[in-house]
């Protein structure tokens, strides 16, 4: 009691001295008890992880930096720090505050869990806001206090984000928020305006580990000074990060159990123990925040940190290790993959990139630059076979044409672009695009450069839009080569795709998208190494642009956490260059053409030449290529 006492008369004299002399850390430091359920109860100590002190001294009312990031692994004090900075701005300078949570279930963990007991370990903080009833402003989602208030506010729900202006805004977690809540755009820009009244003094802190997909982290933190914490090497005294490419670890002989961790100096090559944290960690022996972004916005700090800084007695590099040793042994894909993503983005603060990796759409477009075809010219002759595969648009048909030869070798011979006339959309069966369609694609010939002309074996269509248009079409031209398909990933198959058919006669093909965006993508990256020429599978013209290769990379691989299953995820809004090619894959595996071996395709070719009448083929119309620039 008497202690309790003594700190109440204390916390009265602070109040007296002006709020700007003190920062956050320096009241911390004095004023601030954790609760006894945490790791180390008692007067907070600054110094135990030192990397948090920059954090606090910016989030002080004296600095001149208005948002700060946090991407920090898990066990750094995170979220101890965004309690110290609430309490600070509830005792030592009131202000009104918002605390931003992923949904409503995230809020009441929160409060009741975290805060709550945080408050309860500080009674002078708590003894300022209601005690709880009703009326007294001291409730789940609000809690009020003198010069200011508290809300707390699951930021999945648009009105949670309007009608209320906060000096102080705390994002938790946030890549657990949508892109996009409710059609009015990215929660953190919204969160943002409800600090418009205090521009010269508001405080914008958001913090989250990164997700795989579309993140909102990295996406703020590209124009933050990205700082990293550097420390000494004990050996060589030279400043470093623990990055995970420097962390080494010992198994047992079983290599199921990891006995040993360190870290490896990349100037001197010099062993670091983790007992080595005691010397390193501190500042007064030259460790420091650095920024590794020079052009960063005015005002926007950026803080990155992996759980190997986690304080001696916290999380210890041996756990770490065996993290990462449990999920590299996992059998089952699906679970490796999930450990593998909690593990890079919760510890080392990265997104993980599974092995189907996304291929990079800038090493596609290089690769393309190099090649000797272009849109326009005539077929290679290797190519015996021509499918085409077309996603409906409301405004617009667009079909990649490919050609096929021996072991899966593949090229892209156009992309066309077909649009509706003015007035018309895809859903009228008039509409202008598919009369193109029609003459371009069904009943178009592709002339090879001995002259051959090569119908399309198989043309698919994907009916998931605008279907009784499709199946309309479909019924009327009676063309056996118009395919119907649906994605379909339900069945546990590879690449066959069950046949279904209705009373009208109407049939369509189910197809696994997601195995085959899998293949399409290891086909990208895949070499003909039964040729010595060392040259892939898949093959471009020179002349599509740098959007067709974005769309064609537009999509990647991720664990999706309330499913437990792996899942195909869009990373931008324009993706018809993966889906059409998808569809030609499906009419490659339909036809059966990827079990054929180099006789079958010898014999294909030799009906060619024996049916083939060599006429010169007149050159072909096209309409609205992406290569051409046409704006959609």
């Amino acid at each position: 009691m008497a202690r309790i006492s003594g700190y109440i008369v204390n916390y009265l004299a602070d109040l007296l001295r002006p709020p700007r002399r003190w920062t956050i850390t320096e009241w911390a430091r004095k004023r601030i008890f954790l609760p006894s359920d945490t790791a180390e109860p008692g007067l907070y100590n600054p110094e135990r992880a030192p990397y948090q002190k920059e954090i606090l001294e910016e989030a002080s009312p004296a600095s001149p930096t208005k948002e700060i990031y946090l991407m920090f692994g898990s066990q750094c004090g995170k979220t101890l720090m965004e309690q110290i900075i609430m309490a600070y701005y509830i005792a030592a300078f009131p202000r009104p505050q918002a605390f931003a949570f992923s949904d409503e279930g995230e809020l009441k963990l929160f409060v009741k869990h975290k805060f709550n007991p945080f408050l309860s370990a500080n009674p002078p903080i708590q003894n300022l806001l209601g005690k709880g009833q009703k009326g007294t402003g001291d409730t789940l989602n609000e809690k009020q206090f003198p010069g200011g208030n508290i809300r707390f506010v699951a930021a999945n729900r648009a009105n949670n984000l309007r009608g209320y202006s906060s000096a102080v805004v705390i994002v938790d977690e946030s890549d657990a928020l949508p892109p996009n809540v409710e059609g009015e755009g990215s929660p953190i820009t919204q969160l943002k305006k409800r600090q418009n009244t205090f521009e010269n003094s508001r405080k914008f802190i958001v913090s989250s580990t990164p997700k795989n997909t579309h993140s909102h982290i990295i996406d703020v933190m590209q124009n933050s000074t990205m700082k990293k914490y550097h420390v000494p090497c004990p050996r060589c005294k030279g400043l470093m990060t623990l990055e995970f490419e420097n962390f080494h670890y010992d198994t047992n002989e079983a290599g199921k159990a990891v006995t040993d961790a360190w870290f490896e100096c990349p100037l001197c090559h010099g062993r670091i123990e983790e007992a080595d944290k005691s010397f390193f960690l501190k500042s007064r022996n030259g460790a420091a925040w650095k920024a590794t972004n020079t052009h960063s916005a005015e005002g926007r700090e950026g803080y990155i940190l992996p759980s190997f800084y986690v304080p001696l007695g916290w999380l210890s590099w041996k756990s770490i290790a065996q993290e990462h040793l449990d999920a590299v042994n996992t059998v089952d894909e699906v679970e490796r993959t999930a450990k593998m993503t909690a593990f890079y983005n919760t510890v080392l603060v990265r997104q993980y990139k599974n092995a189907q990796e996304t291929p990079s759409w800038e090493v596609l477009y290089r690769r393309a630059l190099r090649s000797e075809f272009e849109v326009g010219m005539k077929v290679p002759a290797w190519v015996s076979v021509v499918t085409t595969g077309t996603d409906v648009q409301k405004n617009r048909l667009e079909t990649t044409v490919m050609g096929w030869g021996k072991r899966n070798r593949n090229i892209v011979l156009d992309h066309i672009v077909m649009a509706c006339g003015q007035g018309e959309e895809t859903s009228d069966t008039e509409a202008s695009c598919w009369k193109m369609y029609e003459e371009l694609i069904l009943n178009g010939r592709w002339e090879r450069e001995d002259g051959i002309l090569l119908p399309s074996a198989g043309n698919a269509c994907d009916r998931s839009y605008n279907t009784k248009t499709v199946d309309a079409l479909y019924l009327q031209l009676g063309d056996p080569n118009f395919m119907l398909i649906r994605g379909d990933n339900k069945h546990n198959v590879e690449t066959a795709m069950p046949q279904r058919r209705d009373k009208k006669g109407l049939v369509y093909y189910d197809t696994p998208v997601d195995r085959i965006k899998s293949m399409v993508y290891k086909d990208l990256a895949k070499e003909d190494n039964e040729e010595q020429s060392r040259q892939y599978v898949a093959f471009f013209p020179n002349n599509l642009t740098e959007e067709f290769y974005q769309q064609l990379t537009a999509e990647e691989l991720v664990y999706d956490k309330k499913t437990k299953v792996l899942t195909w995820e869009k990373t931008r809004d324009r993706n018809e260059a993966l889906d059409t090619r998808v569809y030609n894959y499906a009419v490659y595996f339909e036809r059966r053409f990827d079990a054929f071996n180099d006789s079958d395709w010898d014999d294909v070719e030799e009906r060619r030449r024996a049916a083939a009448k060599k006429v010169s083929a007149s050159k072909r119309k096209v309409y609205g290529r992406i290569s051409k620039g046409v704006k959609i």
